[in-house]
C-alpha cells in the first residue's frame, strides 16, 4: 500500500516509492529505492523535499501508535435534556460538513488528503 509520509517520519528500511516535488529538487537520480543506509535517509532529511511515498508492501510501515482509551465523560450534575443533546448533536454536525467540505477542496485542488484530520473526523 503507498503512503504519503513527511520526510521526518521516514525511517531506515522503509520502500521509498516517490519523492514529492520537482525532480531536479533533489539529489537522487532514482527515485524508488529501499532506504538502507543512514547515509542515504541524512540526504533526504537534508534535502529539499518535504514528503514523499513510500510502499508498505516492499518495505517497512509507519510504527503503529498503541490504542489509546477513550476519556471518560465527567459525570452530570444533572439529568441530560433531550434539547441540549441535539443542540451538541447538530454543532458536531456542522463541525464535521465544514471539515469534510474542506478536505474535498483540497483534494479538488490537487492536494493531498491530511490524514489527522480525517481520523479525526471519523
Amino acid at each position: 500500500m503507498l503512503k504519503k509520509i513527511r520526510v521526518d517520519q521516514l525511517e531506515i528500511g522503509m520502500h521509498v516509492h516517490a519523492l514529492c516535488g520537482p525532480w531536479l529538487s533533489h539529489p537522487f537520480w532514482r527515485t524508488s529505492f529501499l532506504l538502507d543506509k543512514v547515509e542515504v535517509l541524512d540526504k533526504l532529511r537534508a534535502s529539499p523535499v518535504q514528503e514523499l511515498w513510500i510502499d508498505t508492501d516492499r518495505g517497512r510501515d509507519l510504527p503503529t501508535l498503541p490504542p489509546t482509551v477513550p476519556a471518560t465523560p465527567p459525570a452530570a450534575e444533572g439529568p441530560v435534556t433531550l434539547g441540549s443533546e441535539v443542540q451538541r448533536a447538530a454543532a458536531l454536525c456542522a463541525e464535521a460538513r465544514d471539515a469534510v467540505m474542506h478536505m474535498f477542496s483540497e483534494a479538488r485542488m490537487g492536494q493531498a488528503v491530511d490524514m489527522t484530520t480525517a481520523q479525526n473526523l471519523v
